[in-house]
């Protein structure tokens, strides 16, 4: 498998994010930390590190 680095920012990161996770829930559904809703959840609410680049 082939890995991919990107540093997407704003809604095109929380898209990036939330897909990773839901793979990750996928192929085990108790690894990790996080679940894609409660990163949704944290996205209405507006952050000054919105704007800056994620590593994905």
């Amino acid at each position: 498998m082939a890995f991919t680095e990107t540093h997407p920012v704003g809604l095109e990161a929380l898209g990036l994010i939330t897909r990773l996770l839901q793979r990750i829930r996928t192929a085990d559904p108790v690894a990790g930390s996080y679940d894609a809703a409660e990163v949704q959840w944290e996205w209405r609410y507006e952050r000054h590190t919105d704007e800056t680049p994620q590593l994905v």
